[in-house]
Parts: structure tokens; C-alpha cells; sequence
């Protein structure tokens, strides 16, 4: 692993982890945007024994990959987590680590590709339609509409009090204001904020992920993500996982490694152009998009 950093385009400067293939290059490259709302890759995705495993198999495969902590994470002080948006400049620190791999003589200009979890899904989409430089992406367990978290399809229900902390830290986060009342402006934002509403502006070709048991984000917003891609005439696959461990970070986190490493292995089939059968959204049952799953919510928030 090698720490390395880039500018991001108002100058901030933003750290990342490189992990390299055996051989001399140049590699292909993935570029590895992780979720939550206060997270690292640092802290909270690199020590996990179960992604060092899916990293080695990864690299195996010949890729090259790039860890991003974009704006917001932690591990780098309190001004740097202050830092904080949905859809603002984190969206251009992610599009500083694809202009960082491009500059390097070991990686493979043509062959940048893109993975995001949850947080980290919704980053990818945005960068997707401000660049035509990701040759593909995979998306997991994404939100990509921010008016379902006002809305309260998204995480816990409307009652829960930590929705409320999410739209107030939303909110915040969108407009600088700590205002419990949507105003126009927010409104607008919020829309302009929301990668789901701009999919016509979507480059390459996308895998989107849902998991079954996931405990945060259910599979509507995954389908609701499949059917804006579609109509905007996008190549993109639906892959739902099912059964015990299908959960919001198991891709992530590689817990169970076994189905996280079923999942590595369809997404870099994805990015070596190879067929991928996928889901078909009319087979998910109606009652399943938007109810939230059994499983519990675990009190972290690093997924």
C-alpha cells in the first residue's frame, strides 16, 4: 500500500491509498469510493480482514486500485470532516484521483474504472455524468435521490429520530443551514443533487448492486436507479444479492467473504466487457422495495 494525494479542484489537498498488482504495468485501475457518513477508507475499510482478501483477489486479477478519502472523512482532523457535502466538491475529489491515475506511467489511461458503496455509490454516480473518462462502474447499495431520505424510504423509519439528525445534517450539509424547514432554494438543490434526475449525462457502462438484507438503503433505490438508467438509453445491469450476508457493506467490508468475493468477481466481469446476465427488476416483489429489511441497523455509520 503506498499513501498518495492529489489537488482536488479548488486546491484542497486529498489523500488516497494505492494497491498494485504484481508486474510492471501499466495496470488497469479502480477507483474505490467508499460510504458513510463519517468514514475512512483509512480507519474503517482497509483493516477489514475480509477486504484485505478481496483486495489480493483483485490485484490477482491484474487491477490496480485507488482508495479515496474524499472531503468529509475521517482520520484527517475536524476541518477536513467539516468539509462535508452531497454532491459539491467531493464530487471533484473523486474526479482528481481519476486525473492523478491518468498522469501515472503504471496504470492504463483507458481502463479506469469505478466502484462505490452506499455514500461512496452515490459519489461514483455523480462522477459518471461529469466525466466520460470511467470506462465502467459498479454501484452498490446506493442512494441516489436525495429526496428519499426527506421522504423517509431511506434508512430508518420516519419516526426514528436519527432520520431526523440525517435530514438536518443533509440539510446542513446541501445549504450551510441548520434550518428544519425546506426552502425553494434547498428544493432545488436537493434536485440538482440528485444523480438520479441527471442520468442522460451517465458515461460508460454500469452495474448497479442491491443486497436483499440490506439493513440501510432498500432495493427501490436500487430499481428506481436501473429504470432512470434505462430510459436514458444507458448500458446498465441490475445484479440483486440474495440470502444470509446479502447486507448493505458486505461488498465493503468483505463480510462473507464468500459472497463479497461472488460480487468482486461479477463486477470486474463488468469492467473486462464480459456478459453479465443480471436481475430483472419485474422479478423483485413490489413489497420488497421499500420495506426495510430485518435486519438490524448496527449503530455504525461507516457503510
Amino acid at each position: 500500500m503506498k499513501r498518495v494525494s492529489w489537488l482536488s479542484r479548488d486546491g484542497l489537498e486529498i489523500p488516497g491509498y494505492l494497491f498494485l498488482p504484481e508486474g510492471e504495468g501499466p495496470f488497469p485501475v479502480i477507483i474505490y469510493v467508499h460510504g458513510g457518513l463519517h468514514a475512512s477508507a483509512l480507519e474503517d475499510v482497509i483493516p477489514k480482514p475480509g477486504n484485505e482478501i478481496c483486495r489480493r483477489y483483485i490485484t490477482g486479477r491484474g487491477y490496480a486500485v485507488l482508495m479515496v478519502d474524499y472531503r468529509g472523512s475521517t482520520g484527517y482532523g475536524g476541518e477536513f470532516m467539516s468539509l462535508n457535502e452531497w454532491g459539491g466538491y467531493e464530487i471533484d475529489d473523486v474526479l482528481g484521483a481519476v486525473e492523478y491515475v491518468e498522469k501515472s506511467s503504471i496504470i492504463n489511461s483507458r481502463k479506469v474504472f469505478l466502484y462505490g458503496n452506499s455514500r461512496g455509490a452515490y459519489i461514483g454516480l455523480c462522477a459518471l455524468e461529469r466525466t466520460n473518462r470511467i470506462a465502467a462502474a459498479a454501484l452498490s447499495n446506493g442512494l441516489y435521490n436525495l429526496f428519499d431520505i426527506v421522504s423517509g424510504k431511506t434508512l430508518w423509519s420516519k419516526a426514528d429520530p436519527r432520520t431526523e439528525f440525517l435530514k438536518e445534517a443533509m440539510r446542513s450539509a446541501i445549504t450551510r443551514s441548520a434550518s428544519s424547514i425546506p426552502t425553494a432554494d434547498w428544493i432545488a438543490e436537493c434536485w440538482r443533487r440528485s444523480p438520479v434526475f441527471h442520468t442522460n449525462r451517465v458515461n460508460g457502462r454500469v452495474l448497479i448492486i442491491g443486497s436483499e438484507a440490506d439493513e440501510v438503503i432498500p432495493l427501490g433505490c436500487a430499481v428506481e436507479l436501473m429504470a432512470a438508467l434505462t430510459a436514458a438509453r444507458k448500458e446498465v445491469i441490475l445484479q440483486v444479492f440474495t440470502g444470509p450476508g446479502a447486507t448493505h457493506t458486505f461488498i465493503e467490508h468483505g463480510e462473507p467473504v464468500e459472497k463479497a468475493l461472488s460480487a468482486w468477481e461479477l463486477i470486474l466481469d463488468l469492467f473486462e466487457g464480459k456478459p453479465i446476465q443480471g436481475t430483472d427488476p419485474a422479478s423483485i416483489p413490489p413489497e420488497k422495495l421499500w420495506a426495510p429489511s430485518k435486519a438490524t441497523w448496527r449503530g455504525d455509520d461507516d457503510g
